[in-house]
């Protein structure tokens, strides 16, 4: 019985993977009342007064004792067995004698055609199951060398799939892709059937089109056979089809064709000589009585067409057992699947429930497969004693089972294995030096070769790619086993990767048809690595779980939410993440730089940082149930490189502002500073433009962690050694790195760690300003939080570092003002001055700054740098042309800033009062009697700031009527405004 099994099992992949062409034969319709061949022919013979009597060898016996002649034939009646039983040849000569007959004319002719019509035309003949259920199966093409229209007559909206092919014309003016073929003909053109011996001698050439279709589907497709029988000269004709193909073409291990007889008779030698020919024969026979009630075949009346349907019907419907022993059927799941996905390194969770066709699993959580049914609970813990299963299930992530169903728990864990996955543990530990050095002296593999392009990038991608492609040069494709299908399924996916990569052509057409035969003749899991670069399904199931798991979270206060875990509904989420990761990254696929990696991670990355949301309130009672209590996930190793690796920067701060996270904890299991100094160490030594990206989002993280000194400590030297500029470096070491070091010291910056004074030294170097692509507000900002550190070491370097910038006077400019802090407290009366004499060298943003800081005062000087900016500002901007940035703006900006900060006063800025009517700022300032005051709209940080101010204050709130309503008032009560725009509005604004 394990051998009809698999058959059916590899028969609903090949059609799956819409490769299947069932053969329907004349034991299909013989359930539908519809003579048999045989009888067919039994019929013509009697009619001419032809069979087996005439060549009969027992008939005319001679006794050896006594000598008299035996008279077999009158035994039992004269119904002799013999007479009709007709050879290969007689199928076809019997007709043509008929035919021949007849006479030459056509009108004697027409008795023939008139025969065959009564038999197959007098009678309403009606399609039976077996057709339905072909139709249902929704092969690729139909072919049948029946005559009759039961396979068309289908009651079905399915068989519109199929354009009717009854001639060679059809199919060159029939439109559609899938077809039912009538290779023999058709009642309804009874001349041009296919019956006689001529008819078969002169099939190739009145025919053609047809043969030479039905010839080619036999490159990639498979054939099914149904209703046949061995001795068929219809089935002899295609299957000499298919014998020229594996034999003159030597086509070997190719997937067989099917044959589906009612019994093997000579299992011995049937098996072999069919193999020879390319096809497997499927036994009937070994169709359990459990199997035909399953499928309920009552109206069909025998035997072999209850098995044939039973057949079918297993064909077409997943998750049918074929046996009421469990235990067995479970133990058959698990012997061939611990087989087919022997080469992978990690298989998907869904490849094991699929497998075992499990009813009350819905998936995974935290990492246990949950039943709900207790008796398929039970059945399975029996099975996972078997050490092998267990390491199977540990394959797919799976760490043990347990019963949720009603009042019954139960739960059974298995004892962890250390991961002996190196390279693996290695990568997500950022030890990217030491991979390279196992990897750099070992033959290329398709392992190797992953860790390349994971640590290189696109550097060199395209040459390991192809020299790992020249192994497989000469594979023998026609016998390929499993692990090498495997091999070169990864090295054909990686390949695509490779060359995406690089944006260089790519055709997906002979990766597909690998992992579909493989799919068909190993493992399912063949489909999981075909259909991982479209997770549409998976990225939806996870934001509708996403939507609830933020109930548990975002609305503690309104929503009843019972039962999920304390982490919500976040590990039905991380199932589904770490599934998708693992498999891509256990089985080395090149996937890392690629967007859909982010995609699907996205909505888990939101799952961990919603249990961040900042909402105590858990709610005792609601309803009159409990409320599930949830906490906070603390985040893990797997996690961090998720975040890390495939998230931005941006995207992450994103999802921290939704969520209103300023704080995350971490698992104790591992050291970030740790992880951080690992990734350092290879971004050093294996720099390229991917990990920018990624450093950047993991200072972000960084600045979210609580971190002790010794763990800043780590994170400081870590950067020092990133930022040291080698022989080999240039200044862009530093400038590219500037942000993630600033976004981690404004978390976490200490000035008790002396190894900020070496980052100081370190950064105090001309060449970042003079470097186009630095970002020089970061290096101010920097340079700021650490100038408190400075010494005589560092004013010296500052002094050198000076006088080296020649012929750029806005650099070096520039550069005094980026280390002011330091120089000033030096030596404050030679770089005041220095800065007085240089102020037109400077921006209106750095002059407002030092005007702030009070170095420079707002006297002439300051005056007329303002008015000429504006001025140029004005000049360049032509008349009702929108500028970005919008210069005139931010000078606006800056001097009502400078009044309102009492640096300056309105006289000061009196210049500006011929362009009030650029700005309703200035409008207000200088113009207050014909000020409209409803242009006042508190949402803009700079009219709060108006109202903040004790000098404009009364003058605005004498007109608040104007510009303050309930509309106003409601945005505000409802939490829209910023904290400033509140603070402004309850203390001035509300009655």
């Amino acid at each position: 019985m394990d051998m009809i099994i698999d058959q059916i099992e590899k028969i609903k992949q090949i059609n799956k993977n819409e490769n299947l062409v069932i053969f329907v034969g004349a034991g299909v319709s013989r359930n539908s009342g519809v003579c048999s061949w045989w009888e067919l022919v039994k019929e013509i013979s009697e009619k001419i007064g032809e069979n087996r009597c005439a060549s009969c060898e027992i008939k005319n016996l001679i006794c050896g004792e006594c000598g008299e002649q035996l008279e077999l034939c009158g035994i039992d009646g004269y119904n002799c067995k013999l007479k009709y039983k007709f050879s290969s040849e007689d199928f076809l000569r019997i007709p043509q004698h008929f035919y021949e007959s007849c006479g030459d004319t056509e009108d004697e002719k027409k008795i023939y055609y008139d025969f065959l019509r009564d038999k197959f035309c007098s009678k309403e003949y009606e399609s039976n199951i077996i057709h339905e259920i072909i139709v249902k199966l929704q092969p690729e093409h139909i072919i049948t060398t029946n005559y009759d229209h039961l396979l068309e007559n289908v009651n079905d909206p399915r068989i519109s799939k199929y354009a009717i092919i009854t001639k060679d014309n059809d199919i060159l003016s029939q439109k559609g892709r899938n077809y039912i073929i009538k290779m023999h003909g058709d009642i309804d053109e009874i001349e041009n059937i296919v019956l006689k011996e001529d008819d078969y001698l002169n099939y190739s050439q009145k025919h053609i089109i047809i043969e030479t279709f039905i010839k080619s589907l036999l490159i990639d497709k498979t054939f099914l056979f149904v209703g046949y029988s061995l001795n068929d000269n219809n089935l002899k004709l295609i299957m000499s089809y298919i014998d020229f193909f594996v034999k003159e073409k030597r086509v070997e291990n190719r997937q067989p064709h099917y044959l589906v007889v009612d019994q093997i008779r000579d299992l011995q030698h049937d098996k072999i000589y069919w193999k020879n020919k390319g096809v497997e024969l499927v036994d009937l026979s070994q169709i359990s009585n459990y199997m035909i009630e399953k499928a309920k075949c009552e109206n069909i009346d025998n035997n072999i067409g209850k098995r044939l349907y039973t057949f079918l019907y297993y064909l077409n419907n997943e998750g049918l057992a074929y046996t009421n022993d469990i235990t067995q059927a479970l133990n058959h799941t698990l012997l061939k699947l611990k087989e087919d996905i022997s080469c992978f390194k990690f298989i998907s969770y869904k490849t094991i429930i699929e497998a075992f066709n499990f009813k009350s699993v819905r998936g995974i959580k935290a990492p246990v497969m949950t039943f709900t049914n207790e008796e398929e609970y039970n059945n399975f813990k029996i099975l996972v004693r078997n050490e092998e299963l267990r390491i199977l299930l540990m394959k797919a992530g799976i760490l043990g089972i347990q019963l949720e169903t009603g009042n019954e728990r139960d739960y059974e864990d298995f004892e962890e294995t250390d991961d002996d996955d190196i390279l693996y543990q290695l990568s997500i530990n950022n030890k990217y030096h030491e991979i390279m050095k196992r990897i750099e002296n070992e033959t290329l593999n398709s392992e190797n070769a992953y860790y390349y392009s994971l640590i290189k990038y696109k550097q060199g991608l395209i040459d390991v790619v192809n020299q790992l492609k020249s192994r497989f040069d000469k594979i023998n494709y026609r016998q390929l086993t499993n692990q090498e299908c495997y091999d070169l399924a990864i090295c054909e996916f990686n390949n695509t990767c490779a060359r995406a990569l690089s944006y260089l052509k790519n055709d997906n057409e002979k990766l597909n048809l690998l992992l579909d035969r493989a799919a068909a003749r190993y493992s399912k899991a063949y489909n999981t690595l075909k259909e991982i670069t479209n997770k549409d399904g998976d990225i939806q199931e996870m934001n509708n779980i996403l939507l609830k798991h933020e109930e548990y979270y975002m609305k503690k206060s309104s929503v009843s939410k019972m039962g999920g875990t304390i982490y919500g509904d976040l590990f039905q989420i991380r199932q589904i993440a770490y599934d998708y990761y693992l498999f891509y990254k256990k089985n080395h696929l090149m996937l890392d730089w690629f967007n859909n990696v982010e995609k699907l991670l996205t909505p888990y990355i939101k799952a961990i940082f919603c249990t961040y949301y900042p909402d105590e309130f858990q709610g005792d009672m609601i309803g009159g149930f409990v409320r599930t209590n949830v906490e906070v996930y603390p985040i893990e190793l797997l996690d961090v490189d998720m975040i890390v690796k495939h998230i931005k920067e941006k995207n992450l701060k994103n999802i921290t502002l939704y969520y209103k996270v300023d704080k995350i904890t971490l698992s104790s299991e591992f050291d970030i500073s740790v992880l951080f100094e690992n990734f350092c160490l290879s971004m050093k030594e294996y720099w390229h433009l991917g990990m920018i990206e990624q450093l950047k989002t993991f200072c972000f993280l960084l600045s979210l962690c609580k971190l002790n000194q010794e763990q800043n400590i780590r994170i400081v030297k870590a950067f020092i050694t990133l930022l040291t500029i080698s022989e080999k470096e240039t200044i862009r070491v530093i400038t590219d790195n500037m942000q993630p070091l600033f976004t981690y010291m404004k978390a976490h910056f200490d000035r008790n760690i002396k190894e900020y004074i070496d980052l100081l030294y370190l950064l105090i170097n001309s060449d970042i300003i003079l470097e186009t692509t630095a970002n020089y507000n970061v290096y101010v900002d920097i340079i700021k939080i650490l100038s408190e550190l400075a010494d005589e070491r560092i004013y010296t370097q500052c002094c050198k570092e000076f006088d080296k910038i020649k012929d750029n006077n806005h650099k070096k400019i520039f550069w005094l003002f980026a280390n002011r802090i330091i120089l000033l407290n030096f030596d404050k009366d030679k770089w005041e001055k220095c800065i007085k004499e240089n102020i037109i060298y400077n921006s209106h943003a750095q002059i407002f700054q030092l005007l702030y800081e009070k170095v420079l005062i707002f006297d002439d000087d300051i005056n007329k740098y303002y008015e000429k900016e504006f001025i140029d500002s004005v000049q360049k901007t032509s008349r009702g042309v929108q500028i970005f940035p919008d210069y005139k703006a931010e000078l606006i900006q800056d001097l009502v800033l400078l009044v309102l900060l009492d640096i300056a006063s309105e006289e000061d800025i009196e210049f500006m009062q011929k362009y009030a009517y650029l700005s309703d700022y200035l409008e207000f300032i200088f113009n207050p009697k014909t000020f409209d005051y409803k242009k006042i709209k508190i949402s803009d940080k700079m009219w709060c700031n108006f109202i903040n101010n004790d000098y404009y204050r009364d003058r605005i709130l004498q007109h608040k009527e104007q510009f303050w309503n309930k509309n106003e008032e409601k945005r505000i009560e409802l939490g829209f405004g910023t904290s400033f725009e509140n603070r402004v509005a309850y203390k001035y604004l509300f009655d």
